[in-house]
């Protein structure tokens, strides 16, 4: 009973250390003007809140003074989707690509992604600024 106490605790106050150290980034579509404001935790995960209010949480993959990336998969009965964001830190520069793979069948696992099923993709470029100083 103590130990799952400390487990809960000891994971809350770890997630709130890691929020404290986040950051966050006002980024603008450079077709639509469409707003987005990604909260990247490092370590932990990046939030992408799009215009409309919906937040997703994405992996993310690596984080180094250069760049992050970070990577959402959504899947269906007969779709797959794998979201990838890519912000340059340097130029502040978001790319936000997907890839959409449809079946007629389900295929094995190993060839979920195979160029075949690929039936979309899509892919946006933002301009971003920080709204918390790195």
């Amino acid at each position: 009973m103590r130990a799952t106490l400390f487990m809960a605790l000891f994971f809350t106050f770890t997630s709130i250390g890691q929020a404290a150290n986040s950051h966050i980034y006002s980024c603008i579509d450079r077709k639509t003007n469409a707003k987005h404001i990604v909260t990247v935790i490092p370590g932990y995960k990046l939030v992408n809140t799009i215009n409309t209010g919906y937040s997703f949480d994405y992996s993310l993959d690596y984080i180094n003074q250069n760049e992050l990336h970070a990577t959402l998969y959504m899947n269906k009965a007969n779709e797959r989707k794998k979201f990838t964001i890519k912000i340059d830190r340097k130029n502040l520069v978001m790319h936000d690509t997907m890839h959409m793979w449809t079946y007629t069948e389900k295929p094995d696992y190993d060839s979920l992604e195979h160029k075949k099923y690929l039936t979309k993709i899509d892919s946006r470029i933002f301009d971003c600024k920080p709204n918390k100083t790195e």
